[in-house]
Parts: C-alpha cells; sequence; structure tokens
C-alpha cells in the first residue's frame, strides 16, 4: 500500500486548517496511507488543538510539528524531512480537497500511462459552479513543459514522487519574495529532466481571488517573487515569460481597470520591478 505525505505549514488559522483536515478525512481514499505533516508557525495553541480534534494514529494520521521560523517554503522543506509517503503534497491550510481528489491521485501514478511521471499537477475547481478558480485550467490533459509550466504552476494541486528538489527559501509567503516558489520548483523539475503531467480530474478548491478588495502589500509581494523568480537564473524562456506579464498585466491595466482596486497595477509593477532587482525589504 502506498503512503501520500501532505505537508502543511499553517500560522494562526485554524479555522481554515480545520477545514481542510475534514476534507481529507471525509475522503474516500482506500488505496493509500495518508499522513497530514503540520508545520505551526503560530504564536498560540489553537492549530495544536485543532489536531488533537482528529484521530492522529489512524488513517489519515497527523503529524504535528512546531517551527519557530516563519516561511511557507523552509518550512515546507522542514515537512519533508518528515515524510515517509511515496507520494507528496502540498496543500495550503485554505484549500479544501474533494473526497476523490488523492484517489484520482492515486490512480494517476498507478495507471500505466501515467507511472513514469514524477510528478502531477491538477487544477483548482468550483465543483458545485463546474468552473475554474483563479486561472483558466485546460480541460484536457497535457504534458508539462518549460513552455507551458507556467500557466499550470500550483503547489496545492501538485503532488510529485519522493525526490531531492527543495523550495526555494527566498520565496513564498513569509519572505521576501511573496509567490513562485511553486513555478521555481517546477521549473526546477523540469530541468532536471523529471517528467511531469497535467490532470484536470485531479481538482482541489481555494476561493477566488477578489481584485477589488486584495491588500496592495500582497500584490507587491507576490509580484516580486515572479520577478525574482525571472531573474535568479535568467534564461530565454524566463524572459519570454517576463515579457508576457506585461502584456497581459498591461492589456488589464487598459481594458479591465474597473476590476481591480485603486492602485493594484501601480503596486504590481512595483513588485515586479523589485523582484528582478533581487532587492529585499528594508
Amino acid at each position: 500500500m502506498k503512503t501520500i505525505s501532505l505537508i502543511l505549514p499553517t500560522l494562526n488559522n485554524p479555522k481554515g486548517l480545520n477545514l481542510f483536515l475534514k476534507s481529507v478525512y471525509l475522503g474516500n481514499t482506500k488505496k493509500a496511507k495518508i499522513e497530514i505533516i503540520i508545520i505551526d508557525q503560530s504564536d498560540s495553541d489553537e492549530i495544536y488543538n485543532v489536531c488533537n480534534n482528529y484521530d492522529k494514529k489512524g488513517n489519515p494520521f497527523i503529524i504535528y510539528k512546531r517551527s519557530n521560523v516563519l516561511g511557507l517554503s523552509l518550512n515546507r522543506n522542514f515537512g519533508i524531512q518528515f515524510a515517509t509517503g511515496d507520494i507528496v503534497g502540498f496543500p495550503d491550510d485554505d484549500c479544501t480537497y474533494y473526497p476523490d481528489t488523492l484517489e484520482n491521485i492515486l490512480n494517476c501514478f498507478l495507471d500505466v500511462e501515467f507511472k513514469e511521471n514524477d510528478a502531477i499537477l491538477g487544477q483548482i475547481y468550483d465543483n458545485n459552479n463546474r468552473q475554474p478558480i483563479i486561472k483558466n485550467w485546460p480541460q484536457k490533459k497535457l504534458k508539462v513543459t518549460i513552455f507551458n509550466f507556467y500557466k499550470l504552476s500550483s503547489s496545492i494541486t501538485l503532488f510529485c514522487k519522493k525526490n531531492k528538489v527543495k523550495f526555494n527559501e527566498s520565496m513564498g509567503a513569509g519572505t521576501t519574495f511573496g509567490s513562485c516558489e511553486d513555478t521555481d520548483y517546477i521549473y526546477n523539475m523540469l530541468v532536471l529532466k523529471k517528467k511531469l503531467i497535467y490532470c484536470p480530474n485531479v481538482k482541489v478548491w481555494h476561493s477566488e481571488i477578489n481584485y477589488n478588495e486584495v491588500s496592495l502589500k500582497r500584490v507587491e509581494s507576490y509580484a516580486s517573487g515572479l520577478g525574482y523568480f525571472i531573474t535568479n537564473g535568467i534564461t530565454f524562456v524566463k524572459v519570454g515569460l517576463l515579457l508576457g506579464c506585461i502584456l497581459i498585466k498591461g492589456k488589464q491595466a487598459l481594458i479591465s481597470q474597473s476590476s481591480y482596486r485603486t492602485g493594484y497595477f501601480r503596486n504590481y509593477f512595483k513588485g515586479l520591478t523589485r523582484g528582478l532587482q533581487q532587492k529585499k525589504i528594508k
């Protein structure tokens, strides 16, 4: 029987964690052991208390660890040390799984067609409204390449065979360059000639982003992550990605500005520039 390890750093979000754990425990996966490695960066016992409400020794079972250092990527790398699974996933504490999410992952890795793949990517999807969330996710299977990886990247939909690839600890929530740690991780897998496949039947839920309410600090931080990714080992592929993002954001600023809060685009390009220059926040 295979084991799936879910590595989940969390910070002061007991409600979100409880919803995620509930979704995993309500899943119908019978063919694998599920271990959930909780890395608690909080300053209270609320996360610990949530974990105690679940059976830590059953299936799924919980491994609880404390961390005194903030940072999503750093704590994912910390959590990997405790993973015993054949397959590793990286959920956030504000996402949930569908009852068949892990079953579909397992079936994909066991399928003769996909068993040689090192990682599987899925989509963020609203089953109730039957529509993709956050990105316009393709609805057909695709081989993941250096030419399409960016539009398919999301850490919460990434499940991979255990490997030695690490997250860049300068990137991701809780760091100075607040995003694209997943993009960087997937890109590095491709550089190492790992085989990745995108399977739309693997679905995870996450709330939609409201661009009229999103924090401008978050906008700047996320854009800086993209800039940092592009100039950290720059290639022609990354230059093409930069030009594409500039064109898309420029078009949005001209045509769809009313869908974004005042200051969104100014802060986006401010963050992108800071990331490209690899300047940390003072």
